[in-house]
């Protein structure tokens, strides 16, 4: 499941950006994409030049990347329960 989200969000975003740019070579686009997911700091020298909404793609991707895909996916399916309370305690300090 979490590769498979993983995977699919890389591969996604790989065709968006190959759709915005399509005079980039498909390699450099996704090494960038798969660089920014895993927030290494690695380049192939084309995020300079991409156009603006390529770049908050990439953005968009490091962010997921750095909160990671579980948790990304638990944000957008959580639903609250009902009659759910948690304990509260008075810490002692000194």
């Amino acid at each position: 499941m979490l590769s498979t989200l993983s995977i699919g969000l890389i591969c996604l975003n790989s065709l968006m950006l190959m759709m915005i740019e399509p005079s980039l070579r498909f390699l450099s686009v996704f090494f960038e994409v798969t660089s920014a997911f895993g927030t290494v700091g690695l380049s192939m020298g084309i995020t300079p030049f991409l156009k603006p909404l390529s770049k908050i793609i990439i953005i968009f991707t490091m962010f997921i990347g750095r909160l990671g895909p579980l948790t990304m996916a638990t944000i957008w399916t959580y639903i609250p329960s009902k009659g759910l309370s948690y304990s509260e305690e008075d810490i002692t300090i000194g």
